[in-house]
């Protein structure tokens, strides 16, 4: 798929918008979605503790979680946070992109993540990075088509069901200097 073609047909067909407390029933639902359960190696959850989440990261000067909405009709497609927000180092961490799985291949995770990097980008900081699982090419083939780079690999625990996996470590650079 050619991205300059997906950008101009979806790029301004999303909105990324900050999470609002209206908000929480949709993170938990999306949460126990069965097929992200396994990709994110997680065990299902209730809605008190996302109503928790929720008030952590209104707390949280650190850290910043998106909806991802489809303009046209206001659909929910998921959601993303980036954290890191107060790094010296000026590098922000993509902790989390879900799309419900009836959207992935139709280029919303790529406009998603194009959309974090110009947010990030006008924020003035110099790297993305992001953990990605080694198994997952189809977020790899994202990443890639986004500008990431592998810069580290290795094994750790992931989800709330603590399984182990091989981890990849991509980075994307902006400018050296700023």
């Amino acid at each position: 798929m050619d991205n300059r073609k997906l950008d101009k047909e979806i790029i301004d067909k999303i909105l990324l918008r900050v999470v609002k407390s209206d908000d929480v029933e949709f993170l938990y639902s999306i949460s126990n979605n069965e097929e992200l359960m396994k990709i994110f190696c997680d065990d299902k959850s209730s809605l008190e503790e996302w109503i928790n989440y929720f008030h952590m990261w209104q707390q949280d000067d650190d850290e910043e979680v998106y909806i991802i909405i489809r303009k046209s009709d206001n659909k929910y497609l998921g959601w993303t946070g980036i954290n890191g927000l107060l790094s010296e180092e000026k590098i922000v961490w993509i902790k989390m992109i879900a799309l419900l799985p009836e959207f992935w291949g139709k280029g919303y995770g790529y406009t998603t993540i194009n959309k974090l990097k110009d947010i990030i980008n006008e924020n003035g900081f110099n790297k993305v990075r992001l953990w990605t699982d080694k198994c997952n090419k189809r977020s790899q083939e994202c990443y890639f088509n986004n500008g990431f780079k592998i810069i580290d690999e290795q094994e750790s625990l992931v989800g709330t069901l603590n399984i182990p996996r091989e981890r990849l470590l991509m980075e994307y650079t902006y400018r050296e200097n700023r």
